[in-house]
């Protein structure tokens, strides 16, 4: 913990249910600085949160931007902003906390791209795209976790020697290696001696589960999936779940209920193989989990994520929607021996430890916030 005379008063904008926010606003709260959420009002906001967290609601702007909505919004801000004494400002995601952050006047403010956001642009109104460019070009630096986000970062507007990249990082003392799946797990959950497939990432269209679904149908029939309801869509749900009732696979696919971010590790641990083939993404921190874990990634072939196992399983990189290749990377997977299984797993954790550590990560941010806090928005 920082001694009290080196501690930041920091103030974060984003969805406050998102574990990779919570994630990253706890480390700083775990470390001793003063952590404010700036939540819009009337959002609920799930357990969870690190307890050092001070939760502070504004005045968000509305869903269609109207003079009157974003003055109300600009108002209420600068007044919280005044009010915390924030010294540096961060937000996450590239539309609406971005533009609360420039909304505020807060200077100096970081920004932080996820992916959809400065990659799937094509349904950006025009008000938007001007919104991000102003946000993205007034902030003191933007940080990105692949070069590929940074560079679609800079052509919406940032400048490009405020761009840094890095990554939000692996807590590797929750996220280790076990060389084989985890049994006393998998009986927890209910599940079979057969091969488990997890697919981690949100039940929403973005992230293909109709691709996962037409690859698994090919496997061998003791083969289950693991698939995460947390922050699922609900029509999207209905539909995955009736595509596999069509493909005989309603015995095979297992929907667990939200998972905690504690209880998560055990998840990555039980599977043999994980899937994650979006059709859009940055560098998804399910794959680093899983690769902290040891666990093979049947994967997207995308720039931030060949960034990452191109050198190490390129066999595992498939096109966007083509179940044929995903079915083909997870048989690579599940027909390996033990051997070839823990050499893979070595080198993805190798891999994570040397480039992917939260407490490294985190520790390059820190110096950044007090670079910024010193700078006292001058930049």
């Amino acid at each position: 913990m920082s001694p009290p005379s080196d501690r930041l008063r920091l103030a974060y904008l984003g969805d406050p249910n998102s574990v990779h926010l919570r994630r990253w606003a706890g480390f700083f709260a775990e470390r001793g600085h003063r952590v404010h959420l700036l939540v819009p009002r009337g959002l609920q906001v799930r357990p969870g949160l690190h307890p050092a967290i001070e939760l502070t609601p504004f005045t968000a702007l509305p869903a269609q931007l109207t003079p009157a909505g974003v003055w109300s919004s600009r108002r209420d801000l600068r007044r919280l902003v005044r009010a915390i004494g924030a010294q540096v400002i961060h937000a996450h995601y590239a539309r609406h906390p971005a533009w609360h952050a420039w909304l505020s006047g807060a200077r100096p403010y970081l920004l932080t791209v996820w992916g959809s956001d400065v990659l799937v642009t094509r349904r950006m109104t025009r008000t938007g795209r001007l919104a991000t460019r102003l946000a993205l070009r007034q902030a003191a630096l933007v940080t990105a976790a692949s070069e590929a986000l940074a560079d679609a970062a800079v052509r919406l507007g940032a400048r490009p020697e405020r761009v840094r990249r890095v990554q939000f990082g692996v807590d590797l003392r929750r996220f280790r290696t076990t060389e084989q799946a985890d049994e006393a797990v998998r009986q927890g959950l209910g599940l079979g001696p057969g091969p488990v497939v997890l697919s981690p990432r949100a039940l929403a269209p973005l992230y293909r589960h109709d691709t996962v679904l037409e690859a698994v149908a090919g496997l061998p029939a003791d083969t289950t999936l693991l698939a995460m309801s947390t922050n699922a869509d609900t029509a999207y749900r209905a539909r995955i779940e009736a595509m596999a009732r069509e493909l005989g696979l309603a015995d095979r696919l297992r929907i667990l209920p939200p998972v905690s971010d504690e209880e998560l590790p055990l998840v990555f641990r039980a599977a043999d193989v994980v899937i994650s083939v979006p059709e859009s993404d940055g560098v998804p921190a399910s794959m680093l989990e899983a690769m902290a874990t040891g666990r093979p990634v049947v994967a997207s072939d995308l720039p931030g994520v060949r960034d990452w196992l191109g050198d190490l399983t390129p066999e595992l990189l498939v096109p966007v929607g083509d179940a044929a290749s995903a079915r083909r990377a997870l048989e690579t997977v599940l027909s390996a021996g033990s051997v070839e299984r823990e050499a893979i797993a070595r080198r993805l954790r190798s891999r994570i430890e040397e480039r992917a550590s939260e407490e490294t990560n985190m520790g390059v941010v820190e110096g950044w916030y007090r670079e910024l806090a010193a700078d006292g928005g001058r930049s």
